[in-house]
Parts: C-alpha cells; structure tokens; sequence
C-alpha cells in the first residue's frame, strides 16, 4: 500500500494518517467478432468512405452479432484487466460497469458481471452518465480506494450501440460501434 503524508517530518500533523494512493493496476478490453468497415457504411449512404474518415477519424468499427452480450464483452474485458493486475476477482470489493446499452433493464449489468467474473462479495452498481460513465466510474473507484472503502475496484465501460443507433442516419452511424474496457484501481502504482 503506497501512503503519503502531506505533513512536514517530526511536526505534530506528521502524526495525522496518510492518505493512500489510487491507481490504475491493469486494463483490459474486448471487441465483438463482427468489423464494419467506413465503406460499409459509405456505400449504404451513398457517399466516399473518405468522406466518414475525415470527419470522424474512424475507419473501422465492430458491431456485436446476435448471440453476443453485453455481460459476456463486459466480463472478458473484466478478465483481463484482473489478469494484467494479478488480482484474483474475490478480492474485488467493488465492481461498476458504465453502459447505456445493458442486455436487460432488470438485473443490472455490474452484478452480472461481478457473479460472471466471480467477485461474488463485491458491491456492484451500473452508472448511467452516458459518454462520461468510464470516467465517472473511474472517479468513483479512486475516491473509494483512497478513502479505505475498498483495497480494489473493476470500472468497466461497455456498450453496444450498434443496436441503438439509426443506420439510416448518415450524420451518426458512422460514429458508434461496441465493445468494452475494463481498469482494475487499487492502492500502489504511481497514482
């Protein structure tokens, strides 16, 4: 566990409890199978391929085929972060997923995830704060590990937007795809 104090050595608030560091100790991400190229989409517009990219910067994306979950990207991408960390996911204390896209309204995507993952004792919440939930849930991860809530906390960001956004709209649809990623905080690390 990495502390710092913010007092002077030998004065009377060096005798104050440090403050522990968050940090991220591993990551990991999952995409679906499925690739769909900016021509794809061009041609289903009527427009150059070229004309996406440079308004964009997007060349390719992936879209999730029938069969595939949002709790199945989200927990590989889970499992993978844990793996980069060297945690086991029974030592999770927290586990949030950020989506817009969850597979159902009833249950929760993160207790989903925390049961698929094995972090059966963790406290597990979705956050709904759309193109800000990774970072939201990173916020909230640090903030629980540097106050001494948790030892370890699993963010994972994950959506499947293909399934939501309008393909016959030639503003947006070539904006958005799916997939997932996942940042394991806990205590240690350069903050």
């Amino acid at each position: 566990m990495r502390e710092a104090s913010l007092a002077a050595p030998g004065t009377a608030a060096a005798h104050m409890p440090s403050l522990r560091t968050a940090s991220i100790l591993g990551i990991g991400t999952a995409l679906p199978r499925r690739r769909v190229a900016s021509e794809e989409i061009a041609l289903r517009h009527g427009i150059d391929a070229s004309w996406i990219h440079q308004r964009t910067g997007v060349s390719e994306r992936r879209f999730a085929e029938a069969g595939e979950s949002l709790t199945g990207l989200a927990s590989a991408a889970a499992r993978e972060a844990l793996a980069a960390a060297g945690v086991e996911a029974g030592e999770v204390g927290l586990v949030l997923v950020a989506s817009l896209t969850q597979d159902d309204l009833l249950p929760n995507a993160a207790p989903l995830v925390a049961g698929e993952i094995g972090a059966d004792g963790a406290f597990a919440c979705d956050l709904g704060a759309a193109c800000t939930g990774f970072l939201s849930g990173l916020s909230l991860a640090a903030s629980q590990v540097e106050s001494g809530r948790t030892d370890l906390a699993l963010v994972v960001g994950a959506d499947l937007l293909s399934r939501v956004t309008d393909h016959d709209d030639r503003k947006t649809s070539g904006l958005f795809g799916d997939g997932a990623g996942a940042a394991v905080v806990g205590t240690g690390g350069g903050g």
